[in-house]
Formats: structure tokens, sequence, C-alpha cells
């Protein structure tokens, strides 16, 4: 089967690449460093409402980059079909949900019991926040016509 490509400077999914979204897929959360390059960061992540969502702490370099520069990017890769992928770009901005809920729910989707159980114990849950990339360019790959 020959690969679809799509590109469109809208930003909006369509429903088959929303039902892989669905899916517990990493993404790779691209931010832009004060020195003007890339700082790459793997991330669960969230698609909702056309906007992604990802946590993480106030301390860590992928929010200071968020406050210093919005900008960023995302790809994600569908492990069963590496011509099957979705890049989005966009600004990050704070959601203002509860973190911690945030961060719970996205480690149930994403672990089984036996993981779940470890993350409880480890997990980082100070200085916690949600970012929003709402997505201003979405490409993808290997979708079929809607």
């Amino acid at each position: 089967m020959q690969s679809i490509r799509r590109t469109s400077s809208s930003a909006t999914l369509s429903p088959p690449v929303i039902e892989v979204l669905k899916r517990p897929l990493a993404t790779q959360l691209a931010t832009v460093n004060p020195s003007g390059s890339p700082q790459q960061t793997i991330m669960w992540f969230k698609s909702e409402d056309g906007h992604f969502l990802f946590t993480t702490t106030t301390d860590r370099v992928k929010f200071r980059n968020y406050q210093h520069d919005p900008r960023a990017s995302l790809t994600i890769l569908d492990p069963e079909n590496m011509r099957k992928w979705v890049i989005i770009t966009g600004p990050l901005s704070v959601d203002h949900r509860d973190p911690l809920a945030f961060y719970q729910s996205l480690a149930e989707h994403y672990l089984d019991e036996k993981r779940l159980a470890e993350w409880r114990r480890t997990a980082v849950l100070e200085r916690r926040t949600v970012l929003r990339l709402t997505p201003q360019r979405i490409r993808t790959m290997g979708f079929p016509d809607v």
C-alpha cells in the first residue's frame, strides 16, 4: 500500500488521526532553547478538542523554554507503521486544570497496574503544571482521505 501524505495549513485533525491519537503513544515535544537550538523531550500527551496537553514541572528546561519562547512542535509516530505520523506546530500556553489529577489520568492511560504502582511511588508531584499546544499547522502521512 502506498503512503498517503497530507499537509494542511489548517489546525484541524481528521477523524482517522483523532482515532490514532487516542492510543497511548509517546510524542517528541520540541521547544526552543534561548540559543535558538531545539530542545526535545519524549512525552506522554493527551489530545483534547484539537489541542495537545502535557505535564511537566516548572523547573524543567521545556517549561523555561516555553516562558522564553512559546513556539513548539510535536511528532507522533505510529510504532506499528513508521510511514504513519503526525507533526504539529503551534504555541504553548499554561492550562489551568489540576496538574496532579491530569498527571494521574495520563499515568492511568499509559501504564499497566504494575507500572502504575511504581509510578505512584516515584512520580514528581511538586511544581507540576499542564502545558497546552494549540495547533497552527498539522502535517500527516499515512492516513486515508476523509
